[in-house]
């Protein structure tokens, strides 16, 4: 219906302001978004767990990493809920970063260990390689440094073998 494909479009372009470093275009975004979901007549639940990520994100970017983690468990939470494991999956994604932000390391690298097995199980590799990527930066409990460097280079061919291009600059 309308009012969940405005929520749909406020959340995307929440997003991308914030991929492009206009916090505060992004935060009023979020904000409008956080409005149409209150108004909004049974939206997907989807559009929650994104509007969530979204907020966890911008959260990181501002340096607020308490925030983050609520939003991403908050994430977590509605995911759980839901049919789709990339959702659940990206939710701990999301929560792993933020916690990270938060200076939580060791809860950060349970569930981005914990994650990284998932993602392997369902072929999840840009997930895969964010997860891997993250750990890379504050170790694994689960693996080496040599082995999580070896799955986050794996995941990263597979993403350029499959059409992916990686900004280096």
């Amino acid at each position: 219906d309308n009012a969940a494909a405005r929520l749909d479009a406020l959340v995307g372009l929440a997003a991308d302001a914030l991929g492009i470093g206009r916090l505060a275009a992004s935060a009023r975004l979020l904000d409008d978004a956080r409005a149409a979901l209150a108004v909004a007549a049974d939206p997907p639940d989807r559009l929650a767990v994104r509007l969530c990520w979204v907020g966890a994100e911008l959260a990181m970017s501002t340096g607020r990493g308490a925030v983050a983690v609520e939003h991403a468990n908050r994430a977590v939470e509605l995911a759980a809920a839901g049919a789709s494991v990339r959702h659940r999956v990206k939710s701990e994604v999301v929560l792993a970063a933020a916690l990270c932000s938060a200076g939580r390391l060791d809860e950060s690298r349970a569930v981005a260990d914990r994650g990284l097995a998932v993602t392997a199980e369902f072929g999840l590799i840009p997930l895969r390689w964010a997860l891997a990527s993250l750990l890379a930066g504050i170790g694994s409990d689960a693996l080496s440094v040599t082995d999580v460097h070896a799955v986050r280079d794996q995941a990263a061919e597979i993403i350029e073998k499959r059409g992916g291009h990686w900004h280096r600059g």
